[in-house]
């Protein structure tokens, strides 16, 4: 069964939610087809909680005591597959993709059933998580004897989801099967795609001239907060065909890695209001530097004075 949402919850998914390409990279790194050709995939993880914000297991009284309680990152973390039908906009909950690194179980993919309450989900992704439960039972999973579970707590921004593969006792109190539960946001994201970004990142990609070079950037960024972008860059392209530049340096240069800490300098600030950016290299050193709402884009080649050009910001 495919819960119909309302176009209430609708509008929450599509807000919440990045569109993506209908595959995703399983356990094992190969593509699976989740949803029909009809269908849009929004795969979803957990992300870690800002520093130093604990768990608080008096959130969660299902949970038996002593239960161990670990941030997720990139040796333990949960996929939730989610497809949206294009016509329609029912939303149903197809995998759970299950992965913690060196304990039990390593990983574990659970065929979700007609029980799956999507419509929680998209309440659980607009912040809603004080009293969410989502139990899957054990008829769905490979291992056998367990089930998985989604318990969410705290409110606001503050609010966060536990996850695990769990055994319950006669009591109804539930404990991991592996070291700890796993904890973290509920965010729009693979934690098994390969790139040059970490789970919890995502890739951006930004083209800007600056005199007649064009420059391709891509960063890796973290949620964006109230306090702004906080990004790692990548990678750096510059095509640039300037008769005052050598013949060997002129049209598309790429740099990645190494070679792009050796000439690439670059800082974000509060708000990424006075970002900038240099790129030096042997003919010619390329500069843009944020004083929001203005942007000033710099170029010198050889032992040429400065040419500079300033805009606003978006325009």
């Amino acid at each position: 069964m495919v819960s119909a949402l309302g176009l209430s919850v609708v509008s929450i998914a599509c807000k919440v939610l990045n569109k993506t390409q209908a595959t995703v990279q399983n356990t094992a790194g190969t593509s699976e087809n989740v949803c029909a050709a009809d269908e849009t995939l929004y795969p979803m993880m957990l992300q870690a909680l800002p520093g130093g914000v604990k768990v608080n297991p008096s959130l969660f009284p299902r949970i038996a005591e002593n239960e161990k309680f670990a941030m997720a990152n990139a040796d333990q973390n949960v996929r939730l597959d989610f497809c949206m039908s294009n016509i329609t906009g029912a939303t149903s909950l197809k995998n759970i993709v299950v992965f913690r690194k060196g304990g039990f179980p390593e990983k574990d993919i659970l065929q979700i059933g007609p029980e799956a309450k999507s419509g929680d989900f998209l309440e659980l992704m607009s912040g809603n998580y004080s009293g969410f439960e989502f139990n899957q039972n054990s008829s769905a999973l490979s291992k056998g004897l367990a089930s998985f579970v989604v318990l969410g707590g705290g409110e606001g921004e503050n609010g966060f989801a536990v996850a695990a593969l769990v055994a319950q006792d006669n009591t109804g109190r539930l404990t991991a099967l592996g070291e700890s539960w796993i904890a973290g946001k509920l965010v729009d994201g693979d934690p098994f795609t390969k790139g040059p970004c970490q789970f919890d990142e995502v890739l951006k990609t930004e083209s800007f001239e600056i005199g007649s070079a064009q420059l391709d950037v891509d960063r890796c960024s973290k949620t964006r907060n109230i306090s702004g972008e906080v990004y790692t860059i990548v990678r750096v392209a510059v095509s640039d065909n300037s008769v005052k530049l050598p013949v060997s340096a002129r049209g598309l240069r790429e740099f990645r890695g190494d070679a792009l800490n050796k000439v690439l300098k670059y800082s974000f600030s509060h708000h990424n209001s006075k970002d900038f950016l240099t790129l030096t290299l042997p003919e010619v050193v390329y500069e843009r530097k944020y004083n929001l709402p203005k942007v000033t884009t710099s170029v010198k080649y050889g032992n040429e004075r400065w040419i500079h050009a300033e805009k606003i910001a978006g325009q």
